[in-house]
């Protein structure tokens, strides 16, 4: 749990810190500190300037940025440090941590490499053995078990808990005095952020740094920080030892960020019409051909469920456990064993051919918006693309089925004529459900459609579902590993391990019913018992 925060002297301190970039300033008047061994957490809503404060103390914004203030490392000052000298800095002394560990990873580099170039450009005078022996060390002390197999290993070859502390061991490659990590457990399940989290506490701890942490997960922050600095349009509004946050905040922003949801979006059960049934369900991936063959994985076992027209279902379990194959196989993008019917039609025994005219009414909405968009598409074109598979029609009828989308998503019909990247993440995923929501589906699967959003944008996006989910008759499989979210959106969920529905049921009941030990531990790790 959170500590009081510590009276030890800061290793880094930020004074009256304004950046300007271009003619925007982002910044103003930053004051914040950190000292060794604690974790100090940055925390506010996207757009609020918290990852710019990060990569300022590190000097990696653009060429057009302009400081004022002061930046202290270790008594240094950085912001007049010419960039010969903020090389040996970074990576050194300070070291970073980034919101994706696979998209920062060279996709040609092995785990050896990866961090054997980080060595050399730090130890320039170890061997091929200390370095061999260097690597080994460091995968071990990040928790990895089989740290020699992992070695030759690419991004691709890893699951998302394992190239976060990939990233983890490149970032203590270098020793550093700092470590900032910026939203590095966004993307993972709860049980894998507990380890993570608590990996990163020991290692603060036991190596004496300092470590900044850029957040907008508050469940994360009670837990585990000490101090807490909250930012709001560029400012810090307030900032105290976490205990005093939680308990007793000043400010009203504050206090909006850290309410909680307390009465869920209309999850009553209900027994309509069944729109989609899965009969004993299985998804087997068959190995490359290649002379060390190894065996089919078996990624989903003998699944069945209902899902009732206007019913959400939660689809929860740690990466790995199947959730995402289960979802791709029920809309007839992976090849299955067993029944799937959709809407009275049996997709088992369909070709591709018999399912492409369903695939109007089933759509899915992506984790990322920032890639699930073409950037060079404007929004008009983006949203009407899916449409024009289906539907014949004139300008006029696009124009208005485009603008009535955009309306619907609580979007300006103006935002048609831009293209994403002029979009925050929260409007850029109310883009992409316009899109699927044009075409007037009946399913909609929702793939982690808020992890990358703050926890305000997180419900909002939740409320436009729910209201479309009614306006639409929509029913939704909403995979998801924040167990809040699921409690306050899904009717009932399916909890998945290893491939295999370990129960299903209403959130309420399980956490007070449920007999699996998984299901215990999932819940106490996303910190709803």
């Amino acid at each position: 749990m959170c500590q009081q925060a510590t009276k030890s002297k800061p290793i880094l301190e930020l004074r009256d810190v304004s950046i300007q970039i271009s003619d925007k300033v982002i910044t103003k008047n930053i004051n914040l500190s950190c000292a060794k061994g604690t974790l100090t957490a940055l925390v506010g809503e996207s757009g609020s300037g918290k990852s710019v404060t990060g990569l300022s103390i590190l000097k990696l914004l653009p060429k057009t940025t302009s400081y004022s203030g002061s930046i202290l490392f270790e008594n240094k000052e950085l912001l007049t440090l010419p960039e010969s000298e903020m090389r040996k800095l970074r990576g050194k002394s300070i070291a970073t941590i980034f919101q994706e560990p696979r998209n920062s990873m060279d996709p040609l580099q092995n785990v050896e490499e990866r961090i054997g170039e980080t060595l050399a450009l730090h130890n320039p005078l170890l061997s091929k053995t200390q370095m061999l022996e260097k690597i080994i060390t460091l995968l071990t002390e990040v928790g990895l078990t089989e740290p020699k197999q992992m070695l030759k290993r690419y991004p691709h070859q890893m699951s998302g808990g394992q190239c976060q502390r990939i990233a983890i061991a490149d970032a203590l490659a270098g020793e550093p005095s700092l470590l900032i990590a910026d939203e590095p457990t966004t993307a993972l399940d709860v049980t894998v952020q507990k380890q993570i989290l608590e990996l990163l506490i020991s290692l603060t701890k036991a190596r004496g740094m300092g470590l900044l942490f850029i957040t907008h997960d508050l469940n994360i922050v009670q837990l585990y920080a000490e101090t807490v600095y909250v930012m709001h349009q560029g400012s810090i509004i307030e900032h105290a030892d976490t205990k005093t946050i939680f308990s007793n905040p000043q400010e009203a922003y504050t206090k909006e960020l850290l309410k909680e949801r307390t009465t869920p979006l209309n999850t009553t059960p209900f027994n309509g019409d069944i729109l989609m049934e899965a009969k004993n369900v299985n998804v087997i991936y068959d190995s490359p051909q290649s002379f060390l063959r190894q065996a089919p994985m078996h990624a989903v076992k003998d699944v069945s469920f209902a899902l009732h027209a206007k019913e959400s279902i939660g689809i929860i379990g740690e990466s790995g456990s199947g959730k995402s194959s289960l979802a791709l196989a029920l809309l007839g993008l992976l090849p299955f064993e067993g029944e799937v019917f959709f809407d009275s039609h049996a997709l088992s025994s369909y070709t591709n051919k018999q399912i492409r005219p369903l695939r109007k009414y089933m759509q899915i909405v992506f984790q990322d918006p920032f890639s699930s968009l073409n950037p060079r598409l404007t929004i008009d074109k983006i949203i009407a693309e899916g449409l024009l598979l289906y539907e014949k029609m004139n300008a006029k009828e696009l124009e208005d089925r485009v603008c009535g989308a955009l309306i619907d998503v609580g979007l300006s019909p103006k935002a048609r004529f831009q293209y994403p990247h002029e979009f925050s993440g929260g409007e850029k995923q109310r883009i992409a459900i316009a899109r699927s929501l044009i075409v007037r589906p009946k399913l909609l699967v929702l793939d982690e459609p808020s992890s990358s959003l703050d926890r305000t944008i997180q419900f909002q996006i939740l409320d436009l579902l729910a209201t479309m989910r009614d306006k639409y008759s929509l029913s939704y499989l909403f995979i998801t590993h924040d167990l809040r979210l699921a409690k306050n959106f899904c009717h009932s969920v399916l909890i998945m391990q290893n491939g295999n529905l370990v129960e299903s049921g209403e959130m309420n009941y399980l956490m007070q019913h449920s007999k699996s030990p998984y299901t215990h531990e999932l819940f106490q790790a996303g910190g709803i018992i």
